[in-house]
């Protein structure tokens, strides 16, 4: 392998010329560094495989050129991300040289090389047996395209609406400060002495990492926030094709479950509210489960272990609750390996994929100061979350878990924050018994699928889960929830609806493929198809519903568009005008849609004002209830401040959404 690895290694330095070169050119002739390197690094992707395939693995003819060249692509997938992310760090995080495109070039070359190398030697050029096993076939690429398609018409659909709510742009907002660090705006980050790499306690910032550089090319806008959010959605659609294909063996459940998914405005919506962050991690998950599950004449089960591990660490890096799953997996690898050494290469692999996690904590420990006063830090901000303080009886827990699962699943939980309530419609509640109704029956019928080592042809031939065990998956996560009671809420239970889409296509399948009998009447199969295509047609109807009732209001309250209008106001007014936020709700989307380049303050002591009547700066204060009026108004009188008007910026609908008072020393 070593001389393999120094001739990929020479590859990969002719392919870091011919990225720097193209990436320089494009940028002589006006292109920025973001969108200049997209075009390099597919440059430097082709040069690379036309001399990989000659020099460094001596591959013969064994398929066509086209496809081996997209598989080849599809295998520096992850590199390619490796080295884009670290570029677009380097770029917007380090000050500026005529240099430094060409060292985070370099930087993200070197990163993304062993992934690339891994992906080339056993994937694209493999033995043909395993070529044969890896292959993906037009008909793949067929249905991928359409779910694809399917996916965004829904998420680009009115793309600028609702307006942009506090938590639905965090962590991404802190881009803004990363891109245009002049101004040094108040931000609400943990200590880090590096880079930003926990959004909380309890989950990354994967997000802003993967948005940077759609960031730098299409700006600081609501549409290359919501295209940014939506791309951990476009995997996780495209993952439960795949998952469903490998677990039923058919193309057609996996494709009726991923269609009903992308076209679920539980799950498109997700994408315009505090719901994103969550749902993130569930293209790991599945990730992770797709390496789990058996395949004929699958990779070796330690790699395919490793993979799966590696991936599930990083779903849980993406938000806690993923960690629910984990005794599922546990149990399930041991029962049908039987084998320890299977099991603890697995959690390495988890151990691999929560590195960043680790590298978090340890940041944050450096910014803190050592060990101890880390451990007093932590110790006071986890009281003050309280994750375990819920006083809910079992069946009060029972009762709640049930209801934030339903609405999450129905959609009400987005609905609830974006229109403040919900209508109630039949289709939701439907769809919902109809998905339980799936996963009671896969319960019932698949639950004793598993792999008999003592028959196994080869041990590759084993697998950490089998596809009738997938339904522990949402068991296990409910139950834990009922541990943690109130502390869970509807955004938590988001994470559902893929597996159960899941469970509805191997509903179908088994319906399809088991003999008739009084119970299960051939009839039966071909029905529950007929519903299943028609569970995509009623979730266009919900989602129509849904955009009208957006385009009418705009959103609502906290959600509304009003405040994406403020900050185009913002955005067109003095720099001598500074935005006071006192109240919960407006400083994040502030501070990412005027991208850093407007002056604000998220508090209103007589210290802020005080600062800003010596600079002659002049006051907007934004705030909620025309109730506060009078308190917000003696406060900047008793500053030195001149009230000179009351703005009310309203929602589509013309009901008040806030206010914002004009004030100057």
């Amino acid at each position: 392998m070593t001389p393999q690895l120094l001739r990929f290694g020479v590859v990969g330095g002719v392919g870091f010329l011919v990225d720097s070169g193209v990436l320089y050119a494009l940028m002589a002739c006006g292109l920025g560094f973001g969108s200049g390197r997209i075009f390099s690094f597919l440059s430097a992707v082709a040069v690379t495989w036309l001399l990989n395939r000659r020099f460094t693995f001596d591959a013969a003819q064994q398929t066509s050129l086209a496809r081996e060249g997209m598989a080849y692509l599809a295998a520096m997938t992850l590199g390619g991300l490796l080295n884009l992310c670290t570029y677009a760090m380097i770029m917007v995080l380090l000050p500026y040289h005529p240099l430094l495109p060409v060292v985070g070039v370099a930087a993200g070359s070197l990163i993304g090389m062993v992934a690339n190398f891994a992906g080339a030697k056993w994937w694209v050029y493999s033995p043909p047996m395993q070529a044969e096993r890896w292959r993906l076939d037009w008909l793949d690429l067929l249905a991928l395209t359409l779910l694809q398609l399917i996916f965004w018409v829904g998420i680009l659909h009115d793309v600028d609406l609702p307006g942009l709510y506090m938590d639905a742009v965090n962590p991404e907002y802190l881009a803004a400060r990363a891109l245009n660090p002049a101004l040094h705006n108040p931000v609400s980050m943990l200590p880090t002495a590096f880079v930003p790499l926990l959004g909380n306690l309890y989950h990354g910032v994967q997000n802003l990492y993967v948005s940077l550089l759609l960031f730098v090319a299409l700006g600081l806008n609501l549409v290359a926030l919501r295209i940014a959010q939506a791309l951990f959605g476009a995997v996780t659609v495209g993952m439960v094709y795949a998952v469903t294909k490998r677990a039923t063996g058919l193309r057609l459940p996996g494709l009726l479950a991923a269609a009903g998914l992308a076209t679920d405005v539980a799950f498109v919506a997700s994408f315009r509210t505090q719901f994103y962050i969550v749902l993130a991690g569930t293209a790991w998950l599945l990730c992770a489960v797709y390496c789990a599950l058996p395949k004929p004449n699958a990779a070796p089960l330690q790699r395919r272990a490793m993979a799966s591990g590696v991936f599930f660490g990083l779903a849980v890096y993406a938000y806690f609750v993923y960690l629910f799953f984990l005794p599922v997996v546990l149990a399930c690898g041991l029962r049908n390996t039987r084998s320890w050494r299977t099991v603890a290469i697995w959690l390495l692999g988890f151990a691999i994929g929560m590195l960043p996690y680790v590298a978090g904590y340890l940041s944050l420990m450096v910014a803190l100061g050592g060990l101890e006063p880390t451990w007093q830090w932590l110790t006071k901000t986890i009281a003050d979350l309280a994750p375990l303080s819920s006083k809910l009886t079992v069946w009060e827990s029972l009762s709640n878990s049930f209801r934030n699962a339903r609405y999450a699943l129905q959609n009400t939980g987005n609905e609830l924050m974006i229109f403040s309530e919900s209508p109630g419609a039949l289709w939701p509640q439907i769809k919902v018994w109809a998905l339980a109704a799936c996963l009671l029956w896969v319960a019932a019928w698949r639950f004793k699928s598993r792999p008999d080592p003592a028959k196994a042809t080869s041990p590759n031939s084993l697998s950490i889960l089998t596809p009738g065990q997938l339904v522990w998956l949402p068991v296990c996560y409910f139950g834990i929830s009922l541990l943690l009671g109130n502390r869970i809420w509807i955004h938590h239970f988001a994470v559902l609806l893929p597996l159960l889409y899941i469970m509805a296509a191997l509903t179908l399948q088994s319906l399809l493929q088991k003999p008739a009998s009084w119970l299960c009447p051939s009839y039966l199969g071909h029905g529950v198809l007929a519903l299943t295509a028609a569970m995509a047609v009623a979730n266009l109807h919900q989602q129509s519903d849904f955009f009208h009732r957006l385009e009418q209001t705009g959103g609502v309250g906290k959600m509304s568009n009003a405040i994406n209008r403020m900050a185009e106001d913002a955005r067109t007014s003095s720099m001598k005008i500074v935005y006071v936020f006192p109240e919960w709700g407006f400083f994040m989307p502030f501070s990412f849609l005027t991208a850093n380049l407007r002056l604000y303050e998220v508090d209103i002591s007589s210290a802020t004002l005080q600062k800003h009547a010596q600079q002659k700066h002049e006051i907007r204060v934004a705030y909620w209830s025309a109730d506060d009026d009078a308190r917000y108004e003696k406060i900047l009188r008793e500053n030195g401040f001149q009230i000179s008007g009351i703005i009310s910026y309203l929602q589509r609908d013309q009901r008040p959404a806030f206010r914002v008072i004009q004030a100057s020393p």
